[in-house]
């Protein structure tokens, strides 16, 4: 059972998302990763579902951090993917689905990486959230 709660804000956050790439956390090209939303999008580096987690006050309140290395979210001993699994609630391998961890893309999103949106991830969460998903 996921946290529908918990999903929902993913799905605001995601909504929210302005640059987006699935191919990295957070594009970290000088220094460290960017902490708020505000500063990724100010700064115009693209994040992926889970890097977009890491920085949303959201996750925040969870008790969710983001890694200054690379931008990962980071929720208790977890890291990664397994912090987005344990803030949705959901299973380590839908949680390396949603955020294409070990993948191209296929054929959980039926596209390539580069072509994955943040509109796609919503979709995935919607399922999640209405129990179709998991």
């Amino acid at each position: 059972m996921c946290n529908e709660k918990n999903v929902q804000d993913a799905i605001n956050i995601m909504e929210r998302a302005q640059k987006f790439s699935m191919h990295y956390w957070q594009v970290v090209a000088y220094g460290s990763a960017c902490e708020t939303e505000a500063e990724l999008n100010e700064c115009g580096m693209a994040a992926c579902f889970g890097g977009y987690i890491a920085v949303s006050p959201e996750f925040k309140a969870a008790g969710g951090t983001v890694s200054e290395v690379d931008g990962a979210p980071m929720l208790g001993r977890e890291s990664g993917y397994f912090a987005i699994a344990e803030y949705l609630g959901v299973d380590f391998d839908l949680a390396a689905r949603l955020t294409a961890c070990n993948t191209d893309g296929f054929p959980f999103y039926n596209k390539s990486l580069r072509k994955v949106t943040n509109q796609d991830v919503i979709e995935k969460l919607k399922l999640i959230l209405n129990g179709e998903l998991s």
